[in-house]
């Protein structure tokens, strides 16, 4: 019984890997810890499974797969994935891609990203009638 629950785990592990390489992968550098689980949530409909597969931390079970390396700057921990042949040539595409709009903004600026429903909850309540 023991074996099957490490084996799940161990493909647990392999899983959530192969999607934070991916999401690493797909943004330019540098990708801090914090957005690699905002966009695991967002994309795998869950949180990163820390707790539940018995790690403290996130970076702590991002370690026990040994595909990623850690830095720290500031007050962030730069996540990078380590190279492997089969990513190479789209590590290599996303360099060399031009900045994107949203990233040239100046910091402060409105961001266009702002959901539909928070917009029109801000018109609305700030045209209410006292």
């Amino acid at each position: 019984m023991s074996q099957n629950r490490n084996n799940n785990e161990e493909d647990q592990l392999k899983q959530i890997a192969l999607v934070v390489r991916s999401l690493i992968n797909s943004t330019k550098p540098p990708c801090t810890l914090r957005d690699i689980l905002v966009d695991f949530e967002e994309f795998e409909g869950c949180p990163l499974p820390t707790r539940s597969l018995g790690y403290t931390s996130a970076e702590e079970l991002l370690a026990e797969t040994g595909e990623f390396s850690f830095q720290q700057r500031k007050c962030e921990t730069i996540v990078t994935a380590k190279p492997s042949e089969k990513s190479a040539h789209i590590v290599a595409l996303v360099m060399e891609q031009n900045e994107s709009y949203k990233s040239r903004k100046r910091p402060g600026s409105r961001d266009s990203s702002e959901s539909c429903e928070r917009a029109m909850m801000r018109h609305f309540n700030s045209n209410r009638q006292f």
